[in-house]
């Protein structure tokens, strides 16, 4: 499985639940992620396979699908996980690729 460095990285921007985020097919390096953002990891669902999504802290390599990266934490009040279906990431065709920094930037300034 493929871990990459997020900061390094070029990422489609989403939105999941009216949220903004960065996505990637990959694992990222936990260690390397910018300051200020919140990682989670999809994995899909052995219930609704190729429909729902489950949003974790760590998904299971044998389901993983993705790293999210939020500027917003998306898992509160020690909620475990947090089931999608695949209408709530919203991603336009002409998705803008944005670094972390880039990312954060275009929010925070």
């Amino acid at each position: 499985m493929d871990i990459i460095n997020a900061n390094l990285t070029r990422m489609p921007q989403v939105e999941i639940l009216g949220i903004p985020a960065l996505v990637t097919p990959h694992r990222v390096s936990k260690g390397a992620i910018h300051l200020g953002l919140y990682c989670y990891e999809l994995q899909g669902s052995s219930e609704k396979p190729g429909e729902a999504m489950i949003l974790v802290e760590q998904a299971a390599d044998s389901f993983f699908y993705g790293t999210i990266l939020t500027l917003t934490p998306l898992l509160m009040q020690g909620a475990k996980q947090l089931e999608l279906d695949s209408r709530d990431i919203l991603g336009k065709n002409h998705a803008a690729y944005f670094t972390p920094a880039e990312f954060e930037a275009q929010y925070f300034g």
